[in-house]
């Protein structure tokens, strides 16, 4: 289930898309149903990321819900376009702190879309 936010619509990360995400912009977009920029991926979203996220996946189902997540802009009309991906690192530590990391691709920084995306993840711990 997407979080909602004022500009976004944040998209889970299942094992699904992250497989799509590791074959190109083409196979992601067309599962998520969404437009994705020719300057995908953001800084610091390869291979490597997504390939430790689909490890904690095996490793813990409850990961899905703490990991990771891409934020979609809706547009007034059709398909909302990919500005960036972001996550919980994990659940909760026995502090009740979580880590969050994100990336946004370079035409979208400066917008307040880390930020918003943050406030929606954080809604939903």
């Amino acid at each position: 289930m997407p979080i909602r936010t004022e500009r976004l619509n944040l998209l889970s990360g299942t094992t699904p898309v992250l497989d799509a995400g590791l074959k190109g912009r083409a196979a992601l977009s067309q599962i998520l149903d969404i437009e994705i920029s020719k300057s995908w991926p953001p800084p610091l979203y390869d291979a490597h990321a997504i390939s430790w996220m689909l490890g904690r996946l095996q490793d813990d189902e409850v990961f899905e819900k703490w990991g990771f997540r891409y934020f979609v802009r809706r547009q007034e009309s059709g398909r909302g376009v990919a500005v960036g991906a972001r996550g919980f690192k994990g659940p909760p530590s026995a502090d009740g702190s979580v880590e969050i990391g994100y990336s946004v691709l370079p035409e979208f920084q400066r917008h307040g879309f880390a930020t918003e995306a943050a406030r929606g993840l954080l809604q939903r711990a």
